[in-house]
């Protein structure tokens, strides 16, 4: 559905470290806050009033952070994990059961990965990953 007029305020901290206590460790994170609100939406109807909510799909916090550790020339193994605050797939924020379809959980999702690299041209990537 079209929305009339959004307004997104925001910041977001992102960092990277290479070879950090070890010279073949590498950590990249970032932090970020949205403060949204739908300001204008005149053809969702005429009961259920959208102005004031958050947009859909927009979080207020997110987070995340990986740490990479080069083994060798043709191996990496990485562990990662994602925080995503509450947020809304509808307009008019009425999905507050995040345990069903099209509904969104507060989580954090955990991820460890390989990648291999074959040749010059080739790669194998594989990976886990939880969400809570």
């Amino acid at each position: 559905m079209n929305v009339g007029r959004i307004q997104n305020r925001g910041i977001e901290f992102v960092s990277s470290k290479d070879n950090l206590f070890a010279s073949n460790l590498d950590l990249v994170g970032s932090l970020t806050y949205v403060d949204s609100a739908i300001l204008e939406n005149t053809g969702f109807g005429q009961f259920t009033s959208t102005i004031g909510k958050k947009a859909p799909y927009v979080p207020r916090l997110r987070a995340s952070l990986v740490a990479t550790y080069r083994a060798g020339k043709f191996l990496a193994l990485s562990l990662g994990g994602r925080f995503s605050g509450k947020q809304y797939s509808t307009v008019d924020n009425t999905d507050t059961n995040p345990n069903t379809y099209g509904g969104f959980d507060t989580g954090l999702t955990k991820s460890a990965f390989q990648i291999i690299k074959i040749g010059r041209r080739f790669r194998s990537d594989i990976g886990i990953h939880s969400t809570r």
